[in-house]
This record gives structure tokens, sequence and C-alpha cells, in this order.
């Protein structure tokens, strides 16, 4: 039964879907005498934790956690930050038991919630389900160990790999149904970033559902508008290099817009993240660009995850446009190799999913 009450709690955490950067998904429940009398999760950084929401749902009905199990998809946390510590309320509730999925990378936590636990008298069970708890919260794991946000390269291309025609028409090669499906993915990370060929060509507003969107436009010799579309507000940073001209980097910054400069020739990708994460929080971040775009992620070893929507029509031409550009690998051993692939079929489009890295 600890799977099935564990799979309820992560069942949970996926509810906190891109809404609770920079913290984790986390999803509790708590059972007495085989039967769930509180469950929770994690719905917002600085509210309350999946944990606490728990308790408080099973103490709403009036019930006696003590001798209870808590079934949470992360370790408990045991220090203060925005909330409290969660391993104080479960002590002081007199929960039993805690099975969790896997160990808090995060500094302050890092096994101190385990170690307060088990001191003070409750069992614990580590380890249950940790593989599917952990591919809930790639971005927060990646970060935590490399100080890099997690990256996720998304394209819609035709059979033979094109994303324009040699006119450079793209509009539209992929079905309403997988381009809705790509938009839904949006929400789900922290920032999205195009390449300078994006803007000027399609004129896009780069929109989410959830509201806020860091959208990140790539441009190494700042060639795009300061009246596109994507400057609607300030939610907005632009990456050059140092050939973009003085001139036009003021004229960015007079109007409002973030000029940042990482890289002399080309962009840095490494550094870029960096810079985001350290500047923005950004944990997760969402690559829509075109072929030159995509291919300098991949060019730097920096992609963590592809979704990549195929439609079943070949453009042609040695012209046209490519998904992935940039330098590419040398050998077959150097190129990029998906795990884990999932295929799904949403009308007559195909969706190819597949994870690059795991954290």
């Amino acid at each position: 039964m600890d799977q099935e009450f564990m799979k309820k709690a992560l069942t949970f955490a996926k509810k906190g879907s891109g809404l609770t950067s920079p913290n984790p998904l986390v999803g509790a429940v708590i059972v007495k005498k085989g039967k769930i009398i509180g469950r929770g999760y994690h719905k917002k950084a600085g509210q309350d934790h999946a944990e606490i929401i728990a308790i408080k749902d099973a103490l709403k009905n009036k019930n006696s956690l003590k001798g209870t199990t808590l079934y949470c998809t992360l370790e408990p946390c045991c220090h203060s930050g925005k909330t409290g510590p969660c391993a104080n309320e479960i002590v002081r509730f007199g929960i039993k038991k805690v099975c969790f999925s896997h160990v808090d990378p995060f500094g302050k936590v890092k096994g101190k919630g385990e170690k307060f636990l088990r001191k003070n008298g409750v069992e614990v069970v580590k380890g249950l389900l940790e593989s599917e708890a952990r591919l809930l919260n790639q971005p927060f794991l990646k970060v935590n160990k490399t100080g890099l946000p997690f990256v996720t390269l998304k394209a819609g291309i035709s059979l033979d790999g094109k994303i324009a025609t040699r006119a450079g028409k793209s509009e539209w090669i992929t079905n309403s149904l997988s381009r809705s499906h790509g938009k839904e993915l949006r929400d789900k990370y922290d920032s999205i970033v195009v390449g300078a060929n994006t803007v000027v060509i399609d004129n896009p507003v780069l929109a989410c559902k959830k509201g806020r969107l860091l959208r990140v436009i790539m441009d190494g010799k700042l060639k795009i508008d300061k009246k596109s579309k994507v400057f609607r507000d300030d939610d907005v940073v632009v990456i050059t290099t140092k050939l973009a001209a003085k001139k036009k980097i003021n004229e960015f910054e007079k109007a409002g817009i973030k000029v940042v400069k990482i890289g002399s020739k080309k962009i840095d990708i490494k550094r870029m993240l960096k810079f985001l994460n350290k500047n923005y929080g950004v944990q997760s971040v969402f690559v829509e660009g075109g072929g030159e775009t995509n291919g300098s992620f991949v060019d730097a070893s920096m992609v963590d995850d592809v979704y990549f929507y195929i439609s079943p029509e070949i453009i042609g031409g040695r012209d046209a446009v490519s998904v992935v550009g940039g330098l590419g690998a040398l050998n077959l051993k150097k190129s990029l190799k998906l795990k884990n692939v999932d295929v799904e079929m949403l009308k007559d489009d195909i969706l190819i999913h597949g994870i690059v890295n795991n954290y």
C-alpha cells in the first residue's frame, strides 16, 4: 500500500506544475488505519508546503494525527525560510511515520530533515518511488547540482526536419493541436528563449496562460526592432555580444529594455544560463527558437529535454531551414542522444519527447 499512497502524493504534486518555482513540486497525504485523512500540495513559493497543507486538511475534519503516516514526495524541510519548518510540525502533531521519495538537495535541508525526524522518534522510510518523484523536479534538482537551469528544446518540424521553406515560410507546419500542446508546455517553465530571426520574421508575443514568463531574446548583433510585440512589458531581456553597436544598446535602454552582453563574437550559452539563474532566478528554460538558436544550445551541450512535433509532410530543398543549425556533431558518437523516448499522436502529427539528462 505504501506505493499506492505515494502515487496519490505524486498526483497531488503535479497540480502545482508551473506555479511553484523556485520551489519544487511537492505533494503529501496523511494516512490513518489505511485511509487518507489529509492531502495537500505546494501551490506557490512563500505559501504553505505540502506537508502543512495536508496536516491542516486532516485537522479541519477533526482528525487526530497521532500514530499516522505521512507520505511526501520530498524530504520535509527543517529550516525557516518564507515558511516555518515542516519537520517540527510533523513531530508536534504526533505523526508516527514519514515516507518520502528522495532527499532535498537544497543545502539547508539535505538530510537534515530526515535526521531531525529520526532524532525525535519518527520512523522514516526514504526512496519510495524516487525515480518518479525526481522526474517531477528536474529543474530544481539540476540548479541545486550545477547552478544551471534545466533546458528544454521544442520545435515544430516537417518529416524531413525543416522548420521553414527556402523562402522562409513556416506558418503553419504543424497542426493546431500540436501548437496548442506546445503553448501549454510554456506554462511549466520560468523562461522562453528565441533568436533574433524569430522576432524579426514572426514578431511573436510569446505569451503564456499563467501570466508572467521571462522572455529572452538572443540577438548577437542587436538587429531586432525595439517596437517588436515581445516588448509589450518588462518581462524580457535581450542577450547580445560585443558586436552590438553602443548606439543601438543605448536606444534600447532608453526604451526601458534590458540588454546584456554575454560573449564577444557569439553568445556564450553556458554563461547566459548562469546569468539567467543568478539574476532572474530562472530554473527552467524553454527554447523555441530557429535553427541557429537551437544549434547553439546543442553545440554547447546544454539541452536536457526535447519535444519535437513532426508534421507528416516533406518540404525539401537544401536551402530550406533545418531545425538544428550550428556546427553539429563531428561523428555519431558525439550526437545528441535521447532516452526514455515517448511517442504520441496529435491527430496526424507525431510528438516525440525524449530526455537527454537525468538529475
